[in-house]
């Protein structure tokens, strides 16, 4: 696949959309303006127009449903559904499933792409726009770019990590691979605006996610 822009490394998205959750029943699976909260994810990298792959994963067959069409020449990437392997008691942290995703990858297409970039389903006010403009600080300086507040600098609002594949391997957590990068230097804290930041883990969280959505539908 052709990426926007020349030059642009090698990147996959994976997101991790489990069936179960906590406070608010099967949210990754729930309807929010329309479409259930994956597909706000998947469409955002599908319209991004920087990924190689994007996978969506979980524990149950989702409906990976209709994307957009691409707009100009920018090239767009297929969307698979990515089947978890390992045991699901609904905790399984979001490395563990980008690095499974990873696994897979290079037993189905012999090679590693450069970059993972994990996208939360439960941040659905993320634009395509702040992936594209993240993505091309991913170079040969840096290890992880990660999303912050504008409030919160130097603390990830886990909408999302572009993190190199082969540290992501060899450090299996995000934790780890975060502080390796930070000591390192080689992390980038990349701003976000507070609306693009919602994570939704409450009904206020989720109230708030759709006014945001509804707003722009009318802009």
């Amino acid at each position: 696949m052709e990426t926007e822009g020349h030059g642009m490394p090698s990147i996959i998205a994976v997101i991790p959309s489990k069936t179960t959750s906590n406070r608010i029943a099967g949210k990754n699976l729930r309807v929010m303006c329309g479409k259930p909260l994956y597909q706000h994810a998947r469409d955002t990298c599908y319209e991004a127009g920087i990924f190689d792959r994007i996978y969506v994963s979980s524990d149950k067959v989702l409906d990976m449903g209709r994307v957009g069409q691409s707009r100009g020449s920018l090239q767009i990437a297929m969307a698979y559904f990515h089947a978890r392997h390992m045991p699901m008691d609904g905790n399984a942290p979001a490395s563990d499933v980008a690095v499974e995703v990873l696994n897979d990858f290079y037993v189905d297409q012999a090679q590693m792409p450069e970059w993972t970039c994990l996208v939360q389903p439960t941040s659905p006010c993320l634009r395509a726009e702040t992936l594209r403009a993240a993505a091309k600080i991913c170079n040969e300086n840096t290890d992880a770019v990660i999303a912050h507040r504008v409030s919160e600098a130097g603390k990830a609002c886990g909408a999302f990590y572009f993190v190199r594949s082969y540290l992501l391997i060899e450090k299996g957590a995000f934790a780890n691979l975060l502080r390796a990068s930070v000591d390192y230097k080689r992390c980038e804290w990349y701003v976000i605006p507070s609306s693009e930041a919602i994570d939704v883990d409450c009904h206020c969280d989720w109230d708030l996610a759709e006014v945001v959505l509804k707003r722009r539908a009318r802009e």
